[in-house]
């Protein structure tokens, strides 16, 4: 450990700082109050042994003055015989404990022990403070969805988290169209400012702090550039130093408020696009088929496939920090959703870009244990019972990721009908040269206006669980290509069943 050992006789500092070297610390010492406050200026202690009497300015000055700086330091109370009542002062002040002189090397350890294991007690609450702290902020960003909010809350955000509060900050938007700050009613030569911005040496490589002197003050700057439409960067100044602590903690937000920002923007691509598919031709939507999106595909899949990507890069980041985070099996689930997600996605282009699947001799039963396999767990939250029933070791012609997620989209859509649990059947048998392969629940079933819109495109009834309309959109079109068809049964409150017909391997 750091140690300062302050006491205005030089042979007693020069003794104690001796001792506590020969225990494996690090001492120097100091022969008056203001020395001592000089060095803690300037260099950062573990420990301080404070003698309690000395002249122009005693312990108990000291420590006040430790305490006003806010010195992250223990202090520990050096008192002579007979100056009990004095050492139960100084703990008023902020001591930590007190030792008698003469002091020998064993009362030292102990001390040096106790006061080792306070220091990691303290660093790991305040390591707790800054967590909550974070994560107070942050549950302000995440709830705002608009960019032009989120940008002007972004300063006022960054304000609050520094305790120490710095002069400015600044958030700028290419092309230099914005620029938000905190305090609002601070002036900045804005001009040279964009100046210093738009050269890129000077603000160092994209995601790094970089300190810029600029009008006798310092400005730190991180810059991200996730798209070439999309350039910010988040500043901090002061007319003093930056200290390492107040450097660490802007860097470790930047890199928060930079995945916050690029998911945000990647969501509205992603509306902008759905609300480009919505628009499609009345007669696609009524007719069930997505023929058309293979006149807007290459641009289309280009505009989703972006913001999947780079989802996927920032999952992995999210993952790797949240490890030892209670909300690490929260994002496991995300991602396993994720994942998901782009297997369909993946199956959806290079069919619509080629037109067709690639169709093979596939075994049924696998894929059922697979979609079962994928979807365990979730049933088993739902308290659904699930069972197998038919005949087993069929094959059919189809594509297997197809049709594994063609069953993953029906059973999902039938657990959605089983809120407080149930049973759900997947049984299988030939029939007439084909596999049919049936879905069946005991849930909520579905009325009969609504059945005939089941596979329309973005017809949903589960706006309000996030539902998109095009699960059964996509199995129908899905099934179809592998020259297949699906057929659906309904009874309100007895439950539905889905089947698939595959054409049978001779």
């Amino acid at each position: 450990m750091k140690i300062l050992v302050v006491d205005d006789e030089r042979n007693v500092a020069f003794t104690i700082a001796s001792l506590l070297n020969s225990l494996g610390h690090s001492a120097e010492t100091a022969n008056s109050g203001k020395e001592a406050l000089d060095k803690l200026e300037l260099t950062k202690y573990d420990v301080v042994f404070l003698d309690i009497r000395m002249p122009e300015m005693d312990g108990i000055e000291v420590l006040k003055a430790i305490k006003e700086r806010n010195f992250e330091v223990i202090p520990i109370i050096l008192t002579a015989y007979g100056e009990f009542n004095t050492a139960i002062e100084a703990l008023k002040f902020g001591a930590y404990d007190f030792l008698e002189k003469p002091v020998t090397r064993e009362t030292l350890k102990f001390s040096i022990e106790r006061a080792k294991k306070r220091k990691e007690m303290e660093e790991k609450n305040v390591r707790l403070k800054e967590y909550e702290t974070f994560y107070t902020l942050w549950h302000r960003l995440i709830k705002i969805h608009e960019l032009g909010e989120l940008f002007e809350e972004i300063p006022k955000t960054l304000y609050d988290a520094f305790e120490e509060k710095l002069e400015a900050f600044l958030l700028v938007l290419k092309p230099f169209e914005e620029i938000y700050r905190f305090p609002p009613d601070n002036e900045y030569d804005i001009a040279s400012l964009k100046e210093i911005l738009e050269i890129k040496n000077e603000i160092g490589e994209e995601g790094q702090t970089k300190i810029i002197n600029f009008d006798r003050r310092q400005i730190a700057v991180r810059y991200y550039r996730p798209e070439e439409n999309l350039f910010f960067l988040i500043s901090i100044e002061r007319d003093i130093n930056f200290k390492e602590e107040t450097l660490k903690k802007f860097e470790f937000l930047c890199n928060e408020i930079s995945a916050l920002i690029t998911k945000t923007y990647l969501a509205h691509r992603l509306k902008d696009t759905l609300d480009k598919l919505k628009n499609i031709h009345l007669h696609s939507i009524k007719t069930g088929s997505l023929s058309l999106l293979a006149d807007i595909g290459s641009e289309l899949f280009r505009t989703i496939s972006d913001p999947l990507n780079m989802i996927e890069k920032e999952l992995k980041i999210l993952v790797e920090r949240s490890k030892d985070l209670p909300v690490f099996s929260l994002i496991e689930s995300i991602e396993k959703k994720f994942y998901e997600l782009k297997e369909t996605f993946k199956i959806v282009e290079s069919t619509v870009t080629t037109g067709k699947l690639k169709l093979k001799e596939t075994d049924i039963d696998e894929i059922i244990g697979l979609a079962y396999m994928a979807l365990l767990e979730r049933m088993r939250a739902a308290q659904i019972n699930f069972k197998r029933k038919g005949e087993e070791g069929l094959k059919a012609i189809a594509n297997p990721s197809a049709l594994e997620i063609s069953l993953i989209h029906i059973i999902l859509n039938a657990m959605d009908a089983m809120p407080f649990g149930g049973e759900l059947v997947i049984s299988t048998e030939k029939e007439n040269g084909n596999i049919k392969i049936s879905v069946i629940d005991n849930g909520e079933g579905i009325d009969e206006e609504v059945l005939d819109k089941i596979f329309e495109p973005f017809f949903t009834t589960k706006k309000d669980k996030g539902g998109t309309g095009l699960g059964l959109t996509a199995t129908k079109w899905l099934i179809e290509k592998m020259e297949g068809k699906i057929e659906i049964e309904s009874k309100k409150g007895i439950g539905t069943k889905v089947s698939l017909y595959l054409k049978a391997v001779k």
